[in-house]
């Protein structure tokens, strides 16, 4: 029962993060600098996250295993890869740039916190929690325990259609989309040992670019780019191309979760 009640805490301090994060957002509305608005909430955000953290006493999901990682780096590999086509398409944007040099530095910031927060909770607390109650003696297992924290990573994204600027079939396009991403975030948690700093990095590295390429720095706002994001999405996957897409990263993440590599990374 333990198990359970770990994952329900975790759940539990997900939902209470997210609902003081949405609940503070307002405050923030009449803020004539945009991004100062946008860090200010996020790091409302990461108060709430590592609140969170400390109440449930789970510090240790920030310690790293360096020799796990030597073996499990090779993980990275497929998310550098798709990092690397939202840099060409954040490329593009650059020359569109118009924010000052203190705005930028927000932004990062701001980044850095989205990954910081959502790693936090959904591979160091959520996903360990599913870990436990499937077990990490078989490829199947750990898998289920990827999935199911991936598909909390998905759900929680649905939150952006209270944006006015986000319509309900751009939040559930996102959310699919968060949730193949999640699959390979929790797939290399996992493969590198559960060093949380790795996807956090590495999250806050797609998630720059990513808004980049939606036009952030630009000019628009962040429900603006989400939308704009799910939009780019939706002209070019169709359900096929989805279900592909799908296919195709949980066979990647089979593969990276083969019981080799599983027992590898026990026996460290």
């Amino acid at each position: 029962m333990r198990k359970y009640k770990d994952l329900a805490l975790s759940l539990a301090a997900a939902l209470v993060s997210t609902g003081v994060y949405k609940l503070c957002s307002p405050l923030f509305n009449s803020m004539a600098n945009g991004f100062l608005a946008d860090f200010l909430r996020q790091a409302i955000f990461a108060i709430m996250v590592f609140s969170c953290v400390l109440v449930l006493k789970k510090t240790w999901i920030y310690r790293s295993d360096l020799r796990k990682l030597k073996v499990g780096w090779p993980a990275v590999l497929p998310l550098l890869f798709v990092i690397f086509i939202n840099v060409l398409q954040a490329s593009d944007m650059i020359p569109n740039i118009s924010v000052t040099g203190f705005e930028l530095l927000l932004f990062l910031a701001q980044m850095f916190l989205i990954g910081f927060c959502e790693e936090s909770l959904f591979r160091g607390l959520i996903q360990n929690a599913f870990h436990r109650i499937f077990g990490e003696d078989s490829t199947l297992h750990v898998f289920l325990g990827v999935i199911c924290g991936a598909f909390c990573f998905g759900a929680m994204h649905f939150v952006n259609a209270l944006r006015p600027e986000v319509s309900l079939s751009a939040a559930a396009l996102q959310v699919f989309y968060t949730f193949c991403f999640g699959i390979l975030f929790a797939t290399i948690y996992f493969r590198t040992g559960r060093n949380l700093w790795i996807v956090v990095l590495l999250h806050a590295i797609d998630d720059t670019f990513t808004f980049i390429a939606t036009g952030r720095l630009s000019g628009g706002n962040a429900g603006q780019a989400i939308a704009s994001a799910s939009s780019a999405t939706a002209s070019k996957y169709g359900p096929l191309q989805m279900l592909f897409t799908l296919c195709l990263i949980s066979a990647i993440s089979l593969f990276l979760l083969r019981p080799k590599k599983i027992k590898q990374l026990q026996e460290l």
